[in-house]
């Protein structure tokens, strides 16, 4: 997603398909775990040790 900051919160929701109230169906957690990983994991071992890593790095980076 481009510029979320920027987004109001019923875009970012409908943008992540995701209901406020219900969250992630199981459905929706894997196919985000397979297309992002998990929380944490740096794609390169290269990144400093102070590099956030995951989904935040993705964003920084924006490749989301």
């Amino acid at each position: 997603m481009e510029n979320a900051h920027a987004k109001t919160a019923e875009e970012c929701l409908a943008y992540f398909g995701v209901s406020e109230h219900a969250g992630l169906s199981p459905e929706q957690v894997k196919k985000n775990l397979d297309k992002y990983g998990h929380n944490g994991e740096c794609q390169s071992k290269s990144w400093p040790s102070w590099y956030p890593c995951g989904q935040i790095s993705k964003l920084l980076m924006g490749n989301l």
